[in-house]
């Protein structure tokens, strides 16, 4: 069973992980499959709802925000 404290910290980043997907652009039905069930390569292969379990949430929120920056660099040219 998981902690209360460490439920609600992981409640915190899912909601942070899903809003930085869905300003990206993404349907939010996609952003909860790929939230539990796509592999992130550039972060080990892992889902997202790996990574929170393992305590490296904020690894997926700074990968989604190089993301969003890329592409505000990328609509520049």
């Amino acid at each position: 069973m998981i902690h209360p404290i460490a439920q609600a910290r992981h409640a915190r980043l899912y909601e942070r992980i899903v809003s930085l997907a869905r300003m990206l652009g993404c349907d939010p039905a996609m952003v909860l499959d790929w939230y539990h069930h796509d592999p992130i390569q550039g972060l080990g292969g892992m889902t997202a709802a790996q990574l929170v379990q393992q305590g490296q949430g904020e690894r997926i929120v700074a990968f989604l925000r190089a993301i969003m920056i890329h592409e505000q660099a990328e609509s520049r040219r």
